[in-house]
């Protein structure tokens, strides 16, 4: 399986997610993220996921490609396809009702302090020159 997730950058903060209860991986924290179509282009996967999780609109062009990473979830193994997103001013976020509760704009040691959802606390140091 592959998934396309995206840090969404402002400033010196990025923006996690807090899944529903009822979900997989419920009341974990994490980016905005989920599988990828088949036949989808990975970028387009990006701005998808990243609108029906937050409202926000991004676009292709500006969209950083980040190492791709490779997971162990129970008895599957998931593609990870990271990506990276700078936005000038703080966005309005209005959440997928469906699948996310709250969300807030962290750095990566803020990130800690949350229950977060398996492996992410291991890309934000992988990718911690990259972040805030």
């Amino acid at each position: 399986m592959s998934v396309a997730t995206c840090y969404i950058v402002c400033k010196d903060k990025f923006l996690i997610l807090q899944r529903q209860p009822n979900k997989s991986h419920g009341g974990t924290w994490g980016l905005p993220a989920g599988k990828i179509s088949p036949k989808e282009i990975i970028q387009d996967a990006v701005v998808r996921e990243v609108y029906e999780e937050t409202g926000i609109m991004i676009n292709t062009i500006n969209i950083y490609k980040l190492k791709t990473l490779f997971v162990k979830n129970g008895n599957h193994s998931i593609q990870c396809n990271n990506h990276l997103y700078k936005m000038p001013t703080l966005p309005e976020v209005r959440l997928s009702k469906d699948e996310h509760r709250d969300y807030k704009w962290v750095n990566s040691q803020e990130a800690l302090r949350y229950n977060l959802i398996h492996d992410f606390a291991e890309f934000n140091t992988i990718f911690s020159d990259q972040l805030p």
